[in-house]
């Protein structure tokens, strides 16, 4: 399919140009490229929970992580999930104004504005650890308290890596390779899953914490491998960019809307800290659930209309 626009009084002919639009089959079929991908993904995520379940159970233990693992969520995915949509819009108008040189900078300095705001967050959480736990798990006593914030500093790396993987989802989403950040979901299944059958006898619980920790750092390491060929990096930071300020006000409203759902669950398993123990267990395994019909069917499709729409917005289309 082809639009036309009409050349203008000042040029030297008069006629139509053909200008390239996408085409909805070529939208509709990336879109259930990215379903089918996302589909086997939640396949093994739910064999994950499985697993987890079977070598772990739902324990005093088991609840430690997974409030310490909702903390360093509402850290890390709050904050810099917002990223992965407000970067698409933004480097897809660098791209398209300023060419590549200009976008290269622009990735480069948030890359290395996000790697400095995370650390300093994660310092600051990593000391704060037991203020921390004692909001999100009013609950929690002796070991089980002191085990929540011994999990809560050793996940705290993530904070980074997380924030890393949501701008080079939205790097990627802009040039759409939609399928990379997709696959994310695979090195952190077999990460823990490893981990359980093959370390949970010898490390207990802290197996979890090994699992998620080594997945996550797959899940970047496959997105820094995407990356090739759509961004030059650069150790330069310049925080005066008008794009760089354009990201952050965007990533705004995807921080408020992701950060209240996130409190959300961490309001549900507050509450749950003060139940029979395995209550929390119980509830991350059953949010999983809870999600799927979004993950599975309204992301991908909304992805791949964002990506184009930021593409003929970026254009003038």
């Amino acid at each position: 399919m082809q639009a036309y626009m009409r050349i203008g009084e000042c040029s030297d002919y008069e006629g139509v140009v053909p200008v390239q639009t996408e085409k909805t089959d070529n939208l509709a079929g990336k879109a259930l490229g990215i379903i089918l991908v996302t589909g086997v993904s939640k396949v093994i995520g739910f064999l994950r929970s499985a697993v987890l379940a079977a070598y772990f159970g739902t324990t005093w233990q088991t609840d430690a992580f997974y409030m310490a693992q909702n903390v360093v969520a509402l850290l890390s995915s709050a904050l810099s999930s917002g990223f992965t949509a407000s970067v698409v819009p933004i480097f897809t108008e660098e791209t398209i104004h300023g060419g590549k040189r200009q976008a290269d900078r622009y990735a480069s300095s948030l890359t290395n504005l996000v790697i400095v705001f995370t650390l300093v967050l994660s310092a600051a959480a990593f000391i704060f650890a037991p203020q921390l736990v004692s909001i999100f798990a009013p609950q929690f006593e002796g070991l089980q308290a002191a085990l929540t914030v011994q999990m809560v500093r050793a996940l705290m790396c993530i904070v980074v890596m997380t924030a890393l993987i949501n701008v080079f989802s939205g790097l990627l989403n802009a040039q759409q390779r939609f399928i990379p950040a997709q696959l994310i979901g695979f090195p952190l299944s077999i990460a823990m899953i490893a981990f359980a059958v093959f370390a949970s006898k010898r490390f207990g619980v802290q197996a979890m914490v090994y699992g998620l920790v080594v997945g996550t750092v797959g899940q970047l390491l496959l997105m820094m491998l995407s990356l090739k060929g759509v961004f030059k990096y650069a150790p330069i930071m310049n925080i005066r960019s008008k794009a760089i300020r354009k990201t952050f006000a965007m990533t705004i409203p995807a921080f408020l809307g992701t950060s209240l759902d996130l409190i959300n669950q961490a309001v549900d398993k507050a509450l749950a800290s003060g139940l029979v123990e395995g209550s929390i267990s119980a509830i991350s395994y059953a949010t999983q659930l809870t999600t799927l019909v979004n993950a599975l069917i309204a992301a991908p499709i909304a992805l791949t209309i964002f990506t184009s729409l930021s593409k003929y917005e970026a254009t003038g289309d």
